[in-house]
């Protein structure tokens, strides 16, 4: 597990005609936990495929490419051939 490492800079603010009046806002970012366990909530069906051998070699290539996992990157295939017909059949 990584471990945070804290910005401890000091962030000086300056007055800069060009920006006009400059405000500080809140972080509304979730913290890495945060987003992890909202990550790990989403409802997942476990789907047995069957598929040609060299379609695995090509997706296990690519996926090394990327250094992902190749059941990773059949995943985020699938979902986003999903995502996309949705957005383009409405």
């Amino acid at each position: 597990m990584r471990k945070h490492i804290k910005n401890t800079t000091k962030i000086v603010y300056r007055d800069n005609p060009d920006l006009g009046e400059l405000i500080v806002v809140k972080d509304t970012l979730p913290s890495p936990e945060a987003f992890r366990r909202a990550r790990l909530q989403k409802e997942h069906i476990s789907v047995t495929l069957s598929l040609p051998k060299d379609v695995i070699a090509v997706v296990k290539k690519e996926a090394e490419k990327k250094k992902l996992h190749y059941k990773a990157l059949l995943q985020s295939l699938i979902a986003g051939y999903t995502r996309q017909r949705i957005h383009t059949s409405s």
